[in-house]
């Protein structure tokens, strides 16, 4: 019961995230390069993404080593907590290598502290 009420609250937040901004029309055109569309905020949009996406992925993580690789609860949240961070990582090289986007140490700040929220609801469910 338990993990469904964590699921469903991590659903919620990553709806929640998305429906922060909307995106103009001449947002989606790209006409713009991205250092001058958009200034690199601490409280944008795209910081709460990475929150709510790495909150996500932290509670899939340890689903999938928990149910599906049969690992204990310790090794699972470790798990959890490096699949998370390490898609976060892996995203900033993608926008290096990509020239679509800025590479960000926000946006690691955001992920740290997402993966580190799930780890915490992860920790108060296991209990």
């Amino acid at each position: 019961m338990r993990s469904l009420i964590i699921l469903s609250f991590l659903v919620i937040v990553s709806a929640a995230a998305g429906q922060v901004h909307h995106a103009s029309p001449i947002d989606s055109l790209k006409l713009l390069p991205h250092k001058t569309a958009r200034p690199d905020l601490w409280l944008g949009k795209d910081k709460g993404d990475h929150f709510a996406a790495s909150v996500f992925l932290t509670g899939m993580g340890f689903y999938a080593a928990r149910r599906e690789l049969h690992l204990n609860d310790n090794r699972s949240k470790n798990a959890a907590i490096g699949f998370s961070f390490s898609l976060g990582i892996l995203k900033e090289v993608y926008d290096k290598v990509s020239k679509k986007g800025c590479v960000s140490y926000k946006d690691l700040i955001a992920d740290m502290a997402g993966a580190g929220f799930g780890f915490a609801l992860l920790s108060i469910s296991s209990r």
